[in-house]
């Protein structure tokens, strides 16, 4: 009982020939704008802390 299927072999296990799917350009962008903010917060968040310690 070997059909189709279990006859066919896989040619290769690589990635999608055609590439990665990308995302629309303004959710890239949106993604971009808060993966800064979210960057931007930590570093101040961080430079926050090193003055109280410095100043503490």
């Amino acid at each position: 009982m070997a059909g189709k299927k279990l006859a066919r072999q896989t040619e290769q296990w690589g990635s999608n020939p055609r590439g990665r799917r990308r995302a629309r350009p303004h959710v890239r962008r949106a993604a971009g704008r808060d993966l800064l903010k979210a960057a931007v917060l930590v570093l101040s968040v961080i430079g926050l802390l090193v003055l109280l310690g410095r100043f503490a």
